[in-house]
């Protein structure tokens, strides 16, 4: 019977623990989604019209990508997150990749002294513009 209030308090620190990298993760996930789609929207809308259709090739003109990663970020709801803007880099067969960092806040940690009150999470996704 004396063990009884340490067993409840162990498992409220357990179930603080699971909370918190609940949130870590449903973050990292969101993240992922917004890299994602921003990755998408700068492959199809940064495509270098005039040098597709004067010569056939598939050109990312990569200020516009930057600019449209920039949007389709924006465009999501991670008013949450503490994300810094998107780096983006074209590739010279028409690949686009997209990482996004973000900083998420703990729930529960902050009330452990010394403990840490955030923590840094990243995405990062490609997409690729081809014919056919």
């Amino acid at each position: 019977m004396m063990l009884m209030p340490a067993a409840v308090l162990i498992f409220i620190v357990l179930g603080s623990i699971c909370v918190d990298f609940a949130v870590v993760f449903l973050a990292q996930r969101e993240l992922s989604n917004a890299a994602a789609a921003a990755a998408n929207d700068a492959a199809t809308r940064a495509l270098d019209l005039d040098a597709f259709y004067e010569h056939g090739t598939i050109t990312l003109v990569a200020s516009e990508a930057q600019r449209v990663a920039g949007i389709s970020v924006a465009s999501k709801a991670l008013d949450h997150l503490s994300v810094a803007p998107p780096s983006v880099s074209v590739g010279a067969d028409g690949e686009v990749t997209v990482r996004l960092t973000a900083e998420v806040d703990y729930i529960f940690a902050r009330a452990i002294p010394g403990g840490p009150k955030r923590t840094s999470v990243s995405a990062t996704a490609v997409a690729t513009a081809r014919t056919g």
